[in-house]
């Protein structure tokens, strides 16, 4: 260990000529703040730190982290994660949020896997709690982990962990092996702790200290207000003055959300405007929705999100929806699955009032849906129906508004299914698509001709089939599209097909 005057000197030698773009980092990490840009802000506190390893901007560094973050869900941080891959720095606390779940379930590999990944992240402040937290936990010592361990502390070389790893290493009996990897960490972190802040610099962090604290109690005085117009526009989402008067009391609050409201209401938006603030605070405005929806994927309209993507990585069961999902009127659910009955009772929550439209549904998932007082128009679901759920069109028919079906991976079989249904005189819009080369849309109310469209030769079988399905919709018209060559036995097995119909029309694009 380094006595108290050998740290004195790496303090001496450390210190250099950092101070001005230090002051420099810290001025535009206020400017930013001021003009609610907070992660850019964040972006230049990081920086600064990197800069002075000072302990106050550190703390800056964790309150904007913690503001910015406190409404997101964790992370996983295994080492196929993308979020893992793509270090950002609003992942981070999600990530290490993540990474002290599994260090509490006491899963070594898994520890050291994860910890090997964050070696390849900037350094940074945030790290410490969570790293200082394992060191005292038993895993810390498990097979392999010390050494990871503290090769990410001696990464993020943060000053603040010289006492807390000190007193851990007192508690150590003499030779012994974590002790020694401790102490080395602590002789590595030395030589960054620097002289502490200059004149300047500490009036900047007392300034941004000052700008937090207003923010914070600001937010805290107006938010009965926000929240009273908010539940106006939730009460009725298609009201836009409601939201008009929204987007001017956040303006006044200077909250950029205000100026998207407006913009994405305005007759003629400015797109490029619009795509920089959700750059900048797409994650924020998502955030109540809660952890079940796949974070930069939501879809705003007049500036509150409309679409969602359902996260099939979470492995819990749905939440209750807050009144943030007021807004949104279309749910796709992609990979995501969920027993039926779960999905059901969950769409019937007030909260998802509005939502006309599922896509990517599993036709398992869909099967109950007929028997709730649902006001879904759109649904798209997940075939082939024939072999998941023969009798969905059936059960379906319990759904009044249901106007538009899409059936993707679908058999042939699928569209006799919905065509011979009670359901089908309903529809203004059937479609199914093959898995292997073929498409099939039926207009229904429109009476247009059904349209075939065949991708490729394999694909003719399943298309005559469904051909001959469509025409129990009643509609006498056909019109086949053709991408691909055909032999002339593959277009005497369509035109088979086609003779239940009174007319037809053929069209070509690629090779004749």
């Amino acid at each position: 260990m380094l006595t108290p005057e050998d740290e004195g000197a790496a303090r001496t030698v450390h210190c250099r000529a950092v101070r001005a773009p230090l002051r420099e980092l810290l001025g535009r990490a206020l400017g930013a703040f001021e003009c609610h840009a907070d992660e850019v802000a964040l972006g230049h506190l990081l920086e600064a730190w990197r800069h002075s390893r000072d302990a106050r901007i550190a703390s800056l560094v964790e309150g904007l982290s913690e503001r910015l973050t406190r409404r997101l869900s964790p992370l996983d941080c295994g080492p196929g994660s993308e979020s893992m891959n793509w270090r950002r720095p609003l992942d981070l606390p999600r990530l290490l949020a993540s990474l002290r779940e599994g260090a509490d379930r006491g899963y070594p590999g898994s520890l050291r896997r994860a910890l090997r990944g964050f070696r390849e992240w900037p350094e940074d402040p945030r790290f410490t709690s969570v790293l200082l937290e394992i060191v005292r936990m038993p895993i810390a010592t498990d097979v392999g982990v010390p050494d990871v361990l503290c090769e990410l502390l001696a990464h993020v070389r943060d000053p603040r962990v010289l006492a807390p790893l000190r007193e851990v290493h007192a508690g150590l009996p003499p030779g012994n092996d974590f002790a020694a990897r401790l102490d080395a960490v602590i002789q590595r972190i030395l030589p960054k702790v620097g002289p502490p802040l200059d004149e300047e610099s500490t009036r900047l962090c007392e300034e941004w200290e000052t700008a937090f604290c207003a923010r914070e109690d600001s937010e805290a005085r107006s938010g009965p207000v926000r929240e009273a117009l908010l539940a106006r526009v939730y009460a009725d989402p298609e009201d836009v003055s409601a939201r008009l008067v929204l987007a001017d009391h956040l303006l006044e609050q200077g909250d950029p959300l205000g100026e998207f409201i407006t913009q994405q209401c305005a007759p003629q938006p400015d797109e490029a405007r619009i795509q920089d603030l959700l750059k900048e605070h797409q994650l924020q405005w998502e955030a109540p929705l809660g952890a079940s929806v796949v974070r930069g994927f939501v879809q705003f309209e007049r500036g509150l999100p409309v679409a969602v993507l359902m996260d099939h990585s979470r492995g819990e069961p749905l939440p209750e929806p807050g009144p943030g999902w007021s807004t949104v009127r279309e749910v796709g659910w992609s990979m995501a699955t969920y027993p039926g009955a779960e999905v059901e009772a969950w769409l019937s929550h007030p909260h998802l009032r509005n939502v006309m439209s599922l896509r990517s549904l599993d036709a398992e998932m869909a099967r109950g849906l007929g028997s709730r007082p649902l006001g879904l128009s759109h649904l798209d679901v997940s075939g082939p129906l024939v072999e998941k759920a023969p009798d969905l069109f059936t059960r379906l028919d319990g759904l009044p508004r249901l106007t538009h079906v899409l059936v993707y991976n679908a058999a042939p079989e699928d569209v006799r299914l919905c065509a011979t249904s009670r359901l089908a005189s309903r529809l203004v819009r059937f479609e199914a698509r093959g898995t292997v080369a073929w498409a099939l849309i039926v207009m229904v109310r429109k009476q247009l001709p059904v349209l075939a469209k065949l991708f490729s030769a394999e694909g003719v079988p399943p298309l005559a089939h469904a051909i001959q399905g469509a025409s129990g919709f009643g509609i006498r018209a056909l019109h086949i599209h053709v991408e691909c060559r055909l032999t002339t036995s593959d277009r005497r097995h369509l035109q088979d097909a086609a003779s239940l119909y009174e007319r037809v029309e053929w069209s070509r694009e690629g090779p004749g």
